[in-house]
């Protein structure tokens, strides 16, 4: 099931920008001390050799030990920038798995017969984080939101509870082509329903529900320097257009 993937870097790096635009570039220095005007094109990892685009447009590929330790450095946050913020090198998937159904004991009549019913639904999410790329992500993190509402009678009227879920898992670090599967906390929604023959004097609805909105999630990453860079991913897509990213829990309902 795929979703929503937005981009936003908390970095400042002189580069070219990944979607196109004005190119710029950066001077290197090698070891030998010679300053190179460029821009980087490509890294492979597994071979630890780095394309460099000139500022003549000239083009040539070496040993990224030929630079400077400090222009290894931003290579290496290039490729790892680069690699994280793009969806077909780091992969970022979720499916909504119910998790448990229980029935409740009904209510009965003065004859014994049952009156409702009560159920109770359980649902998290199941996420899929593939490193499609042949480089190491480190310091991987992820921070997760479950939206949900739970119906609520009342005297005379029906009313609608928004809750949240708010979680964190622990990836650490992500190999080249490796996966990795991880599971939410639940989040649970209640149903009752008066049975056909019975209703409720004061007008309120015979049936309260609930419902399971969406899931956010945040994947931070640190990179060489320190700096957290983030992907958020939302199912369905526009859930970021409808809710508030929640740092804390908000539960209702059934929910603890």
């Amino acid at each position: 099931m795929k979703g929503f993937v937005l981009a936003a870097a908390v970095w400042s790096i002189a580069m070219v920008t990944f979607g196109g635009g004005m190119v710029q570039y950066r001077d290197f220095l090698s070891h030998d001390g010679k300053a190179i005007r460029g821009r980087v094109l490509r890294y492979d990892a597994r071979s630890r050799k780095v394309t460099i685009e000139r500022d003549n447009r000239k083009v040539f590929t070496v040993p990224i030990y030929a630079f400077s330790d400090e222009d290894q450095t931003y290579i290496l946050e290039w490729e790892f920038n680069k690699v994280f913020l793009s969806d077909s090198s780091f992969r970022i998937e979720a499916k909504r798995k119910k998790m448990d159904t229980k029935k409740e004991g009904s209510d009965y009549d003065y004859y014994g017969d049952s009156i409702d019913s009560k159920k109770v639904e359980t649902f998290g999410y199941e996420l899929l984080l593939q490193n499609r790329s042949s480089s190491t992500l480190k310091g991987l993190e992820v921070e997760y939101c479950i939206y949900y509402e739970q119906e609520t009678s009342g005297r005379g009227k029906t009313a609608d509870e928004e809750g949240v879920r708010h979680g964190t898992l622990d990836v650490g670090s992500l190999g080249p082509k490796a996966k990795r599967t991880l599971t939410t906390e639940p989040v649970s929604i209640y149903t009752y329903e008066l049975d056909a023959d019975w209703s409720y004097v004061d007008g309120r609805d015979n049936k309260i529900t609930g419902k399971v909105r969406g899931l956010w999630v945040k994947v931070h990453m640190k990179n060489e320097e320190g700096k957290v860079i983030t992907r958020d991913f939302c199912m369905p897509d526009s859930l970021s257009n409808s809710m508030a990213w929640a740092a804390t829990s908000a539960h209702v309902g059934r929910n603890k």
